[in-house]
C-alpha cells in the first residue's frame, strides 16, 4: 500500500500547478476588468480550437508534407522572425541605464583599460540606487558578472576586428547577439519537439513563438533574462536526448558532461535557470531512471559545483577587480526574500537605504534584513491574508503578459509611437495590454488542462519534466524578488508543453 502511494507521489505536481494558477487566475478576476476580458477571450480561443482543427484537418496536411518541405518552412519563418526582430531592436535602442549599464560600460572599461572602474563617473549608472563605484556593484551583484565576461569577449572580439568601440556600434552588435540568443532558443525548441513529435506540434510552437510579442519588446534589451536562453534551452535538449543513447555508453556520457557545463553557463547567466537542474532530478527520481540518476549525481554535479567554485576563485584573483570590500559590500541572500515579502514583491530602495545605513558585513546585513522579514511576514494577521497577499503577487507576475519593465522603454531615443502602446500611462496601453494578457491567460488556462490529463495518468508522463519547471518557478518567485520579466527565461518551456497539449486536443 505504502508502495503504491510512493509510486503515485508525482502527482503531487501536476496538483500543484493545478492548485496554483487556478488560484492565480481567480484572483487575477477579482481584481480588474481587464483581466476578465482577457481571461475570457483566452478561454473562448482555447475552446474553439479542437473545433478548427477537425474543421480545417489542418494537422493531417501539415503532417503529410515531406521532412525538406518542413524544413525549408521553418527556416523561412525563422528568417521573418529575425528580420521583425531586428526591426523592433532599431526603433527600441536606448542607452543601457541601470544594471545593465553598469555591466555594459565596464565590459567596454576591460577592454580598454583591463580592469572594472573604482572611481564614481558618468558611468556608475547604479549609483542612485547603491552608492557604489562600479567596482563594489559586482562585489554585490556577482550574479551578473558572466553576462560582464560575455559582453566583454563580444567587444574585445569586435576590438580585434577592427571596428571602433562606439556607442551606436556597441548597441548594434549587442542587441543582435541577444536576438541570436533568442532566436537560437526558438530554434533548439523545434529540435526538442521534432526528436518525440509530430511536424504539427512544432509548426504549433513556431506559431506561438512568432506571436510572443515580449519577444520583439525585449529585442532591444540585451540583459540576462534572453541571453540565459539558448544555455537553457540546449540543457533541456540534451537532458530529452539520453533516451535515444541506452545503447551508446560514450555518448550518453559525453551528454551528461555537456549538460554539467550547460548548467553551470546557465546558472551563472540566470540563477533562477538552476530549476531546471532541480527539475531534471525530481523528474529521474519519478520515472525511476536509476542508471541516470547515477550519472546526474557523479557527472552532472561534480562538474556544476566544481566549475562554480573555479568560477569563484577565479573572479576572487583576478586583476581586473577588486574584492577585497566584497564582506562590506554584498548584501546576503536573505535580502532578496524580504524584497518578495514587500507589498510589490519586487525591488525596495526602503530595504536597500536601512542595510546602507551603516558601514556593516554581510552577517550585520543580514540581522538587519531577518527582523524586518520578521515584521513583514507577522503584519499579516493570518494564513489567508497572507495567501491573498502571495496570489495578488502571483498575478502581478503571471498575468500581467508585459515579461519586461516600463522604466527600459522610457529610454529610446527618439521616443516614437510604439511608447503609447507598451507604457502604462500611454493611449493605448489599456487596450494593448489586452491583447498581451490574453495570451499570459491562455498559457495558463492551457496549464490547467495539462494538469487534469496529467492526473489521470498511471505512470509518470514526460511532459511532467515542464510541469516541474513551472511550478519550480512558481514556488522560487512566490518567496523571491520577481517581476513579470523573470519568466522571459521559461517561455520556451512554457510552449514546449502548450504546443504538444494542443496537438493534441483533437483526439480527446
Amino acid at each position: 500500500m505504502i508502495a503504491e502511494q510512493l509510486q503515485k507521489i508525482w502527482k503531487l505536481i501536476p496538483l500543484g500547478v493545478l492548485f496554483f494558477f487556478f488560484f492565480t487566475i481567480l484572483k487575477s478576476l477579482t481584481l480588474s476588468l481587464s483581466n476578465c476580458i482577457a481571461f475570457s477571450i483566452a478561454t473562448i480561443l482555447l475552446l474553439l480550437i479542437p473545433h478548427l482543427l477537425k474543421k480545417t484537418k489542418l494537422k493531417e496536411k501539415i503532417n503529410q508534407w515531406s521532412p525538406q518541405t518542413i524544413k525549408v518552412l521553418f527556416r523561412f519563418l525563422l528568417l521573418v522572425h529575425l528580420i521583425f526582430m531586428v526591426l523592433f531592436s532599431l526603433l527600441f535602442i536606448s542607452e543601457p541605464r541601470n544594471d545593465l549599464g553598469t555591466i555594459y560600460h565596464n565590459a567596454l572599461e576591460i577592454v580598454e583599460d583591463g580592469k572594472i572602474n573604482t572611481e564614481i563617473d558618468e558611468n556608475t549608472s547604479c549609483y542612485h540606487f547603491y552608492g557604489y563605484s562600479n567596482n563594489d556593484y559586482f562585489n554585490n551583484c556577482q550574479n551578473n558578472i558572466m553576462l560582464l565576461l560575455i559582453l566583454t569577449l563580444l567587444y574585445k572580439v569586435m576590438s580585434l576586428l577592427g571596428f571602433a568601440l562606439t556607442l551606436e556600434g556597441t548597441l548594434l552588435i549587442s542587441q543582435f547577439f541577444n536576438i541570436l540568443c533568442i532566436e537560437l532558443a526558438i530554434w533548439i525548441g523545434l529540435k526538442i519537439l521534432q526528436k518525440k513529435e509530430d511536424p504539427f506540434t512544432s509548426f504549433i510552437y513556431f506559431i506561438l513563438s512568432f506571436f510572443f510579442l515580449p519577444y520583439f519588446i525585449n529585442a532591444f534589451r540585451f540583459y540576462t533574462d534572453t541571453i540565459v536562453l539558448p544555455f537553457s534551452m540546449l540543457l533541456i535538449y540534451l537532458f530529452i536526448s539520453i533516451d535515444e543513447q541506452k545503447d551508446n555508453q560514450k555518448k550518453r556520457i559525453f551528454s551528461w558532461i555537456g549538460m554539467g557545463l550547460l548548467a553551470f553557463l546557465a546558472i551563472q547567466i540566470k540563477q533562477s535557470a538552476g530549476i531546471i537542474v532541480v527539475a531534471m532530478f525530481l523528474f529521474l527520481l519519478f520515472q525511476k531512471r536509476k542508471r541516470d540518476l547515477l550519472h546526474f549525481c557523479t557527472i552532472l554535479l561534480p562538474i556544476l559545483f566544481l566549475l562554480m567554485a573555479l568560477f569563484q576563485f577565479w573572479i576572487h584573483h583576478t586583476s581586473w577587480i577588486d574584492m577585497s570590500r566584497e564582506e562590506w559590500i554584498k548584501f546576503p541572500t536573505v535580502h532578496w526574500i524580504s524584497l518578495g515579502m514587500t507589498k510589490s514583491g519586487s525591488y525596495s530602495q526602503d530595504l536597500v537605504n536601512l542595510q546602507l545605513e551603516h558601514e556593516t558585513t554581510v552577517e550585520q546585513k543580514e540581522e538587519i534584513v531577518l527582523q524586518i522579514l520578521k515584521q513583514q511576514l507577522s503584519s499579516y494577521e493570518n494564513m489567508g491574508e497572507f495567501l491573498d497577499f502571495e496570489f495578488e503577487k502571483a498575478v502581478t507576475t503571471w498575468c500581467s503578459g508585459t515579461y519586461y519593465q516600463n522604466s527600459h522603454l522610457t529610454w529610446f531615443y527618439p521616443p516614437n509611437i510604439f511608447q503609447e502602446f507598451l507604457l502604462s500611462d500611454g493611449k493605448y496601453f489599456e487596450t494593448f495590454s489586452i491583447v498581451l494578457k490574453t495570451y499570459s491567460f491562455f498559457l495558463l488556462v492551457c496549464f490547467l488542462q495539462i494538469s487534469i490529463y496529467q492526473l489521470k495518468e498511471k505512470n509518470c508522463p514526460n511532459h511532467v519534466f515542464y510541469s516541474l519547471i513551472i511550478l519550480g518557478l512558481a514556488l522560487f518567485l512566490s518567496f523571491w524578488e520577481t517581476k513579470s520579466r523573470y519568466l522571459l527565461s521559461f517561455v520556451p518551456i512554457f510552449l514546449l508543453l502548450v504546443s504538444d497539449h494542443l496537438a493534441k486536443m483533437d483526439r480527446e
